[in-house]
């Protein structure tokens, strides 16, 4: 299934495609398009169907469809096809418009003459009348030849163009999967997580913009049931304040929904939820139900309190890379959870897991991506090594395939990331001490080499997979610190918190340097 793009607007034409995408997938997008016999409505609409952002995302991660771009060679020759196109189409555009608009009138002055006969039989008219009867429907033909020649000669730019459901021209098909980067912010990761988590749960999720929210959720097809939930998505709740549940509240109690308002911790799964009711004066209005949500389980990561908007200064993103089965996602549950999944599946597309750590004295909250490792989501993983300022680069030490698989996975680390990304190799599986197939001394050669930062980790006991979160971004933050890593750049992965306050009340500009004491930090 191929999807047409333009700009960041993701559609599809075929009629088959968006029914697949309802039925197998859940995906309900918006149709934008116009009936070709209803264009000047607005309560109707047709094909094309455009895709939310996060719509898009997760059918790339779960390989359901491509993204197409175009290439046609423009010459002279297509140009004047399509002006030829322009005019076909516009000229019977014309013809029908005024088809309809004349049977229109012919209808209005048939009901006339027919009113106009049952009057004369009633009052017995003489001849003078009729000849005003004669004159009047002289005055309607000339009429109807006006109407004709105001339809004939209408603007062009005021009359609709067929559009084409397929390019008609020779041209080149270029699946541009890995272009597609959203989510890149704070907000939009946010977002995406809740959808997915959503999604997962088996509903169908449309944009919630026109009751004032992020999305409404639905528990079967929105064609057969109205929305149960209206969802909010916040990054954190205390910045939620009472005036805005209380509005969000009587919204959702205005038109028969229950709030939901999710935020996002350290993982994907919401782990539970709280809810309250309000009520007015001796119970006069009952108000609707609202849930709060919190995706995952608590603040492993030490999350800072009080001082400004934010509780760290610094956001780093991190992608964790390497074959199929290394650990990479039990590696990224260790570090946020503390815990070791023992039955972990296998990541289809990516993952997404935070945490917040300590530097140096500063807060800094790490969005770690975890990428699928089998071959076939190559292509959708390598969008999300853009803009990452570390990887962990991971493979398994029972396994001699993954290691020597090491060489393609640096490529495209190498390739795909800014020059100053740090990457670190990490020996997953450390524990299984009898079955090693790759030796330290081998691997640390390797590390060497490439100028990688490399440790030996075990994801199973917990042992040094601390510390290779943190030690890359120590050195991350070096970067910053000596003026390597310019946080300007879209592509540094380092995102800087302006307003929140660092510890000791020292401030960081965008250049990352202290207006305080810059050798109290001893990193």
């Amino acid at each position: 299934m191929s999807s047409a793009t333009g700009a960041d607007k993701i559609k599809v034409f075929l009629s088959n495609d968006a029914l697949k995408l309802r039925k197998d997938h859940r995906i309900v997008g918006y149709l934008i398009g116009p009936f070709p016999d209803k264009l000047y409505q607005v309560n109707e609409s047709g094909l094309p169907l455009q895709l939310m952002k996060e719509e898009v995302r997760l059918l790339l991660n779960f390989q359901i469809i491509n993204l197409i771009r175009l290439d046609v060679d423009i010459n002279q020759n297509v140009v004047e096809d399509y002006n030829r196109h322009l005019n076909t189409s516009r000229s019977d555009y014309t013809k029908l418009a005024t088809e309809r608009r004349l049977a229109q009138i012919a209808s209005h002055v048939d009901s006339s003459k027919g009113l106009k006969r049952r009057r004369q039989d009633s009052s017995k008219l003489d001849s003078f009348e009729g000849l005003e009867g004669e004159l009047n429907q002289l005055a309607e033909s000339e009429r109807i030849k006006e109407q004709k020649v105001s339809i004939e000669t209408m603007n062009n730019d005021l009359l609709p163009v067929q559009l084409f459901t397929e390019c008609p021209w020779p041209r080149k098909e270029v699946v541009i999967n890995d272009e597609w980067s959203f989510p890149e912010s704070e907000r939009d990761i946010l977002l995406y997580s809740i959808y997915q988590d959503l999604w997962k749960r088996g509903h169908y999720i449309t944009c919630g913009l026109k009751f004032g929210c992020d999305y409404t959720v639905y528990e079967f097809d929105p064609l057969v049931a109205h929305a149960k939930y209206m969802v909010k998505c916040q990054s954190q709740m205390s910045d939620l304040t009472g005036l805005q549940i209380l509005i969000l509240s009587r919204i959702s109690t205005q038109v028969k929904k229950e709030l939901l308002i999710a935020s996002l911790d350290n993982n994907q799964e919401a782990i539970g939820r709280e809810s309250m009711s309000i009520r007015g004066e001796k119970n006069e209005h009952n108000y609707k139900p609202i849930y709060f949500i919190t995706m995952a389980g608590g603040n492993s990561g030490g999350v800072a309190s009080g001082g400004g908007p934010y509780n760290y200064s610094y956001i780093f993103k991190y992608i964790i890379i390497g074959d199929m089965g290394v650990g990479k996602s039990c590696l990224l549950h260790q570090f946020t959870e503390k815990k070791f999944m023992a039955d972990c599946p296998h990541t289809i597309g990516v993952e997404f897991g935070t945490r917040i750590i300590e530097v140096c004295g500063q807060k800094i909250k790490l969005q770690i991506w975890d990428t699928a490792g089998q071959e076939r989501f190559r292509a959708v993983t390598r969008s999300y090594y853009r803009g990452a300022a570390g990887a962990l680069m991971v493979y398994d030490i029972t396994r001699r395939s993954t290691y020597n698989h090491l060489s393609s996975w640096l490529t495209d680390a190498r390739n795909l990331t800014n020059p100053n990304t740090v990457i670190y190799l990490i020996g997953n599986k450390s524990d299984m001490e009898t079955q090693r197939d790759v030796t330290y001394d081998e691997a640390k050669a390797f590390a060497e080499e490439n100028g990688l930062m490399f440790i030996e980790a075990s994801a199973k006991t917990g042992e040094n997979v601390e510390e290779a979160f943190l030690e890359t971004a120590t050195k991350i933050y070096q970067n910053i610190q000596d003026g390597s890593l310019d946080l300007n750049a879209a592509e540094s992965g380092v995102q800087h918190k302006p307003n929140s306050g660092a510890p000791g009340g020292q401030q960081h500009g965008l250049g990352g340097d202290n207006v305080g004491n810059k050798n109290e930090c001893a990193c």
